[in-house]
């Protein structure tokens, strides 16, 4: 059997080691590792340690960068040798196919590239996302596009929003939902369950939100709709993953009289992501916009009831299980609360969600890959 080689650019590991994309791309290598038609390489930037959780996986690093001194006599001459180095680098690939993790489209590469478009919320929010790292990002994205022989999507959303603001051509594309973590399958022990409540929250029942707090999570929203809902004194809302608040934060916080209410976790094990879900009462997403949103699959496969956002992904990834609601709309928010705690009761209706969201594997994704990167290579 002739085995197709497949080659990740691992930027994504340098830019955000335990980012959800980052966890994504460990689970798809491990997944077509395991198969026997796949050889699997993942080409780190220089000193950018492999992810432990990596089975199968030949793991690479490009060329270590040149810095002459002094730099500003050598300067133009270390960037052009260093630029010639890595172009001989990807050059040196005869064969398989190359799929960028983070919008790369590196000079050398022959074979035919895949690109990976997870969303497209920096164009669609430019208001919120105009520093010059983020018109970088955006030009680094249209160029992979450019030179991408198909495209990869984990949403019908994600693809259409492309597909109005790209010029994609005849290129072939695949939506392919992503899987759940196997990680979020199990479940931790009653004992560890408590002791996480303890650590967040003293022990009081909490409504739960993961993740970052970056403007279009909209979670500014969600904190004033919850200091209005009547159930806030019996509920703490627990902030878990996205890092301390922010000045702005606080202040709104303290502002509505909130601060004994609004807990915050600003960093969390896989362990103790688990054990947040399992131990929350319900979990509320508001963002605005995903090009998949990882924590309302991860809450469903914990049994943990769900309202989040009527818009963007989130309908696809939900199905039929959570309670949604206007994001832009505070009110609609707030409503949801009431209901969400109304719905916490029917076990069945999350027990069901739960057997829902585990049912796609990552053996099943990389099934899908494997059909789209062998059609790209004959």
């Amino acid at each position: 059997m002739t085995r197709l080689s497949i080659h990740v650019d691992g930027l994504i590991y340098a830019k955000q080691a335990h980012g959800g994309i980052s966890r994504n791309f460990t689970n798809l290598m491990n997944a077509l590792a395991r198969r026997d038609d796949t050889e699997v390489h993942l080409h780190l930037p220089w000193k950018c340690e492999s992810p432990e959780a990596l089975v199968g996986v030949r793991c690479h690093n490009l060329p270590q960068d040149i810095n002459w001194r002094p730099s500003r006599f050598f300067r133009r001459a270390s960037l052009s040798l260093n630029a010639y180095r890595t172009r001989k680098y990807w050059a040196s690939i005869r064969d398989g196919i190359f799929h960028s993790s983070f919008y790369s489209s590196p000079n050398g590469v022959a074979v035919p590239q895949v690109l990976s478009m997870q969303d497209t919320i920096f164009e669609d929010y430019p208001e919120l996302f105009d520093l010059p790292r983020h018109h970088q990002h955006i030009v680094d994205k249209r160029l992979a596009a450019e030179r991408c022989a198909g495209l990869v999507f984990s949403s019908v959303f994600a693809k259409d929003r492309t597909l109005a603001l790209y010029d994609i051509g005849r290129r072939p594309v695949l939506v392919a939902a992503y899987a759940i973590d196997p990680l979020f399958k199990g479940a931790p022990v009653d004992a560890d369950i408590a002791a996480f409540r303890s650590k967040a929250t003293g022990g009081r029942p909490y409504i739960l939100h993961v993740g970052s707090r970056h403007r279009h999570k909209n979670v500014v929203r969600l904190i004033e709709a919850y200091s209005r809902w009547d159930g806030n004194a019996n509920f703490d809302l627990l902030l878990a993953g996205g890092g301390e608040l922010s000045e702005d934060e606080a202040c709104l916080v303290s502002s509505l009289g909130m601060e004994g209410r609004v807990k915050v976790i600003p960093r969390m094990s896989d362990a103790d992501v688990v054990a947040a879900y399992h131990a929350a009462t319900a979990m509320v997403f508001p963002s605005l916009s995903e090009g998949f949103g990882f924590p309302v699959l991860e809450a469903l496969a914990c049994a943990c009831p769900v309202a989040c956002s009527k818009a963007a992904s989130l309908p696809e990834v939900g199905g039929r299980f959570p309670v949604y609601f206007d994001p832009t709309d505070i009110d609609s928010i707030l409503s949801s609360l009431s209901e969400l705690m109304d719905s916490c009761g029917d076990a069945l209706r999350w027990q069901q969600a739960r057997t829902a969201a585990c049912a796609r594997s990552w053996d099943d994704v990389a099934a899908d890959y494997m059909a789209f990167y062998q059609g790209l290579s004959s």
